[in-house]
């Protein structure tokens, strides 16, 4: 069996999945649709998950929260190229790419990622031969603890996708600040290309929201 990745998730992107989720909390979250999902219609929010690998290393440094509808691939691929272009931009450090995705249910105790989802999760597992890919699930039922990061890392080993054993946390203030941030509205602030698409002003970068 070959050694796990270790996944070490920054601050910043860890806050804003966790934003991301909670501004549309009736939705689904998900990342990385290269089709048209309808998912029993439930709406669906899609994230990138930016990063950089250093040989077994992958440090997940950032969160680019993509939709909370459903999307079509012509907006989701115009998102993605947007995306590895802004990857390649001096404003993100040398060999940053997408490096994974994250999803979340709209049910509370649920952390299980449909088919669909999952079926997109191995199509980029595939294309990152190089880089292990991070796939992120959001856990609801533990969003109100703060001894608890509220998210679960899986990587794939061979073809089963399983949680990771190697996984630290920047900030492990991260669940504190997240109440801070519900607190103070933060989630209300957090754009994705929805937003964009519909107002360019909406950053969907979201440099200042932290």
């Amino acid at each position: 069996m070959s050694q796990q990745h270790e996944f070490s998730i920054s601050r910043e992107s860890h806050l804003k999945v966790l934003l991301h989720g909670a501004k549309y909390p009736w939705s689904s979250v998900n990342g990385k649709l290269p089709c048209i999902i309808h998912a029993h219609y439930e709406l669906i929010r899609a994230g990138f998950l930016l990063g950089t690998c250093e040989g077994k290393c992958v440090t997940v440094t950032d969160a680019i929260p993509v939709a909370h509808s459903p999307i079509f691939a012509s907006s989701l691929e115009a998102s993605m190229l947007i995306v590895e272009e802004y990857c390649k931009s001096v404003e993100t450090a040398k060999g940053t790419e997408i490096v994974g995705w994250y999803f979340g249910s709209s049910r509370v105790a649920d952390t299980e990622a449909p088919a669909p989802v999952m079926k997109i999760a191995n199509e980029l597992s595939s294309k990152n031969t190089h880089v292990g890919t991070c796939l992120i699930i959001i856990d609801n039922s533990k969003l109100d603890d703060e001894s608890n990061s509220g998210i679960i890392v899986k990587t794939k080993q061979k073809d089963k996708w399983v949680s990771a054993s190697k996984v630290s946390h920047k900030e492990e203030s991260v669940p504190s600040e997240f109440t801070q941030c519900l607190v103070q509205k933060k989630q209300d602030h957090i754009h994705d290309f929805d937003n964009w698409f519909e107002d360019p002003t909406c950053s969907w970068r979201n440099n200042s929201i932290l």
